[in-house]
C-alpha cells in the first residue's frame, strides 16, 4: 500500500503491520466458539471489533471501517456482505412497543449463533425496547452501502446490474438501506424528532441527538455518491444521475446547518448540537466541505491540536475540552449517564486520529504527521502483543485523569486510522 507523502513511512509501516495481528486477533471462523458465546454458525469467517473478550459478535460498522484500511482479505468481504443481505429486515416490524424496526434496516450486530440485533446494547431480541432509540442506528445502513461500493471498487463483483444479494437484486436492497433512515426534504439531512429517533454514528451510540444530524448526514452523502456511481457502472443513467442529484444538495447544505463560528460543525442543529471533532475531520476526508470550508475546519483542529484541547497520545476526543455541554457532561444528550472523561464522553479514542490528521495536512503537515507519530509511539509502548492475555493496545478508548481503559484489541483504532492514511489510486 501506498502512504500520503506526509506521513512517516516507519509509522505507516508499523500502523499496517498491527493492523494485521489485531485483524488476526478479531477473526472467527466457522464453528469457532468465543467466550461463552456459541460456536460461529454464520456459514463464513466474520470480523469482530476486536480481539480478545471485546464485544463477541459480529458488528456491520466496525467491520466496513476496517474493510477500507486494506488489510482485510478480499476473499473474506463478499461472505460478510452477504449474511449482512441475508438478515436484512425483509419488513416493518416491532420488536417491542417502544421501538420500530422498518423495512430494508441493516443489524447493527448479530451473534454467532444467527439472532440479528438492530440496536446497540442489546443481547436480545426482547431487549431492543427503545432505550437506543425508537429506530435503529442511521449508519449502518450506509455503511453497507459502502461495502457494496467497496466490492465493485475491487472487482469482487464483476456486474453490478446482474448481481443478486440473498435471492434479491442487490440494487433493491441498496435502494432500500438508503431510504430508512428519516431526512429533511430541503437539505436532504438525516433529522431525528423528539420521540421517534435513532443513533446518528454507532461511536456516539450513548447519545441523543436531534434535529438535522451531522454524522448520519455525511454518511448518506458518501453513499449517494457510491450509488451514483453504482448505477453509472449498472448502465442505469437516470437513477445515478438521482443519487448525485442529492449528493450535491446535500453539500451545498452541509456548511449552512452544521457550522459554528469557531469553525467546528456541530453533531446536530437541536440537543447534542456540541462541537463534533470526529464529524468535522470526517466531512473533510469525504469532500463533504468545499474548499473553504475544508480549509476553515482544518485551522480550527490544528489549533485545537497546538492548544491541547483535541489529543492526548495521538487519540481523539468526540468534543473538544472546553466545549461541553455543561461541566459534567460532554454531551447534552448523555441518556446513559456517563461520567465525564470516559466512553463516548470525554474519552480519547484513536478510531478517527487519521481522520483529523488529513484534515490538519491541509494546514501544517509536519503536525499531521506529529499526531500520528505520536499515536504509533503509544501503540508500540503498550503494544498487546508484548503483554500477557491480548490486554494492551490499541484501546478503544481510555483516559488518564479518570483512569479510564476500556477494551484492548480494538480494530478500528488501527485500521481506521491506516484507511485514512493511504493513497488510494
Amino acid at each position: 500500500m501506498k502512504k500520503l507523502s506526509w506521513v512517516a513511512q516507519k509509522d505507516f509501516d508499523f500502523l499496517e503491520e498491527i493492523s494485521h495481528a489485531v485483524l488476526h486477533a478479531s477473526l472467527v471462523h466457522p464453528g469457532e466458539i468465543i467466550g461463552s458465546e456459541a460456536p460461529n454458525t454464520l456459514g463464513a469467517t466474520v470480523i469482530r471489533p476486536g480481539g480478545g473478550a471485546c464485544y463477541p459478535a459480529f458488528w456491520t460498522r466496525d467491520f466496513i471501517m476496517s474493510a477500507d484500511s486494506g488489510v482485510v482479505e478480499n476473499e473474506l468481504l463478499l461472505p460478510m456482505f452477504d449474511i449482512l443481505s441475508q438478515y436484512q429486515s425483509p419488513k416493518n416490524w416491532k420488536p417491542t412497543p417502544g421501538a420500530e424496526i422498518p423495512r430494508g434496516v441493516i443489524p447493527d450486530h448479530i451473534r454467532f449463533h444467527g439472532e440479528a440485533l438492530f440496536y446497540p446494547g442489546c443481547w436480545k431480541t426482547e431487549e431492543q425496547n427503545g432505550t437506543f432509540g425508537y429506530y435503529p442506528p442511521y449508519d449502518d445502513h450506509f455503511f453497507y452501502i459502502h461495502l457494496a461500493w467497496l466490492l465493485v471498487k475491487n472487482q469482487l463483483v464483476r456486474d453490478p446490474a446482474k448481481w443478486l444479494c440473498a435471492g434479491r437484486p442487490a440494487f433493491e436492497r441498496l435502494e432500500e438501506a438508503f431510504s430508512v433512515t428519516p431526512v429533511d426534504r430541503e437539505t436532504q439531512m438525516a433529522v431525528n424528532d423528539d420521540d421517534r429517533w435513532g443513533i446518528s454514528f454507532g461511536f456516539t451510540d450513548t447519545v441523543k441527538h436531534t434535529g438535522k444530524l451531522l454524522f448520519a448526514s455525511l454518511l448518506r452523502f458518501r453513499a449517494a455518491e457510491e450509488l451514483a456511481e453504482l448505477f453509472n457502472l449498472a448502465g442505469n443513467h437516470s437513477r445515478s444521475e438521482y443519487y448525485s442529484s442529492v449528493a450535491r444538495l446535500m453539500k451545498n447544505c452541509f456548511a449552512s446547518v452544521f457550522a459554528a463560528p469557531n469553525g467546528f460543525w456541530r453533531a446536530s442543529s437541536r440537543m447534542s448540537s456540541q462541537c463534533d471533532v470526529w464529524g468535522s475531520a470526517f466531512a473533510v476526508n469525504i469532500q463533504a466541505a468545499d474548499d473553504a470550508e475544508a480549509e476553515r475546519i482544518s485551522k480550527t483542529l490544528t489549533q485545537a491540536y497546538h492548544a491541547g484541547t483535541l489529543a492526548c497520545r495521538g487519540a481523539i476526543r468526540h468534543v473538544p475540552v472546553g466545549m461541553e455541554a455543561t461541566t459534567d457532561n460532554c454531551w447534552e444528550g448523555n441518556f446513559c449517564n456517563y461520567p465525564l472523561n470516559t466512553y463516548q464522553h470525554g474519552a480519547y479514542w484513536s478510531t478517527p486520529t487519521g481522520w483529523v490528521a488529513r484534515a490538519i495536512a491541509r494546514t501544517e503537515p509536519e503536525t499531521a504527521a506529529r499526531l500520528i507519530h505520536e499515536l504509533v509511539a503509544d501503540l508500540q509502548a503498550n503494544d498487546f502483543r508484548n503483554m500477557p492475555q491480548q490486554i494492551g493496545a490499541p484501546y478503544e478508548c481510555f483516559h488518564d485523569e479518570t483512569d479510564h481503559r476500556q477494551n484492548p484489541v480494538y480494530l478500528t483504532s488501527v485500521t481506521a486510522v491506516l484507511a485514512a492514511l493511504r493513497e488510494l489510486p
